[in-house]
Parts: C-alpha cells; structure tokens; sequence
C-alpha cells in the first residue's frame, strides 16, 4: 500500500520540516511516493509556481480524507514563499507574487497586505521588513525567488 509512506512524507511538509520528509521519501520505494514525490522536490528546490501545481494534482488524486492535511501544507508553504520573497525584495509586481503564492492577484495582495505590505501609487506591493524567520529557508529558495522575479521583471 502506497498511501502510508506519501502521507507520512506530506505530513512532514505540513510542518516545514523538509530535512525528515526527505529521510522518510529516501526510505520509502519510489513508487509508494507518486506525485508526494514531486510536491516534496518542487519545495526543496524551492520552485514555489511548481509546489503549487504539484499539490493541485495531488489533490485531485487523493480521498477527500487528506484535504485537511494539503490544506495545511499549502499555508505553511504559502508563508515560507512570503517569507522567503520578503527577504529576497522590497518591492514585487502582485501578478509575479501571486504566481509565487499559488493565488490569484487580488488574493495575493490581500494575503500580503494582512501581512504588512502596502501597494505602492504605481501598483508594486511593497514587502514588510522582519518578517519572523523559523531558520528553515535557505539562500538557495532566496535564489529560486530571486531569479523568477528578475526572470520576468525582463518579460
């Protein structure tokens, strides 16, 4: 049976703790993981646009039993993603941060400003400063988020 060793590795992303969601997946057979798999590398890469359609399909191919638990992953990333762009940017096009948050752009913008960005006369979201780091992101899901943002600033 494939779901205990997915689940166990989801469960992990529901806490941010990518370190054990990669020992359990590294113990798991492959193909136990299925689209786990993908969801769990799209975050360690970080590639947030990628984690965001990851988990769509996943959710299409679980039981509703599980949607509370990729509800949950969802927030968590979702708040690392800003976290991570808040310390990567002061400012950021809503389109750009919406992709990286997984919402639309108006959701995207009212998630921001609930969480101390304002939006600027010209229509940029301009990020809050010290926003509380758990000491999970790395300089590496900086350097994901700044080279989709530089990436489509040329676009």
């Amino acid at each position: 049976n494939a779901w205990p060793h997915a689940v166990h590795v989801v469960s992990h992303l529901a806490t941010y703790d990518l370190g054990t969601a990669r020992a359990v997946a590294d113990r798991s057979p492959p193909a136990s993981l299925g689209p786990a798999a993908a969801l769990l590398e799209a975050v360690e890469r970080p590639d947030f646009v990628r984690f965001w359609g990851a988990l769509a399909e996943l959710g299409t191919q679980w039981p509703d039993t599980y949607a509370g638990l990729l509800h949950r992953v969802a927030s968590v990333v979702r708040f690392a993603a800003f976290k991570t762009t808040c310390r990567s940017f002061s400012a950021v096009d809503p389109t750009k941060f919406a992709a990286l948050m997984g919402l639309t752009a108006e959701d995207a913008v009212e998630f921001a400003t609930q969480h101390g960005a304002t939006t600027t006369a010209s229509g940029m979201l301009k990020l809050p400063t010290g926003v509380m780091d758990d000491g999970r992101l790395t300089e590496s899901e900086l350097e994901a988020v700044q080279r989709l943002l530089v990436a489509g600033a040329s676009s």
